[in-house]
């Protein structure tokens, strides 16, 4: 079985969410840290630990702890209240409208389209889209 390339690799996320860095215990995250970072962040969110439970029963817990990330990827103005915004992920995932795959794919493209802008190589990293 090959590797889905839009699937992404735990150590990519902090990467594409610098937030998340911050809550990380490990410079080398497996998904079992990525979601205990996710969390603790989601604390500073204002996103209660009763929607984070629903989520990571409804979701699996690494599929919430990349919604979380996401989150924090955007503008606060376009997102309002990140606990709303969550939840409204929440609900479009149990109704089979969310695509994280494809929200990570964009954070992938964007993050290698600024580095590339920024006089980086070309190439993408290991594990990126290319």
């Amino acid at each position: 079985m090959t590797e889905d390339p839009r699937r992404i690799a735990p150590s990519d996320l902090p990467r594409l969410a610098p937030k998340l860095k911050h809550y990380l215990r490990s410079p080398l995250p497996s998904w079992p840290d990525i979601a205990d970072a996710a969390a603790r962040l989601r604390r500073d969110l204002g996103i209660s630990i009763w929607l984070w439970k629903e989520a990571c029963v409804a979701m699996g817990r690494e599929q919430a702890a990349v919604a979380v990330a996401v989150i924090t990827t955007m503008e606060s103005e376009a997102i309002g209240n990140p606990s709303g915004y969550f939840r409204g992920m929440l609900v479009k995932h149990i109704a089979g409208e969310l695509s994280l795959d494809r929200i990570v794919w964009g954070l992938r493209r964007d993050f290698d389209h600024e580095r590339y802008a920024a006089g980086g190589s070309p190439l993408t990293a290991k594990g990126s889209i290319p």
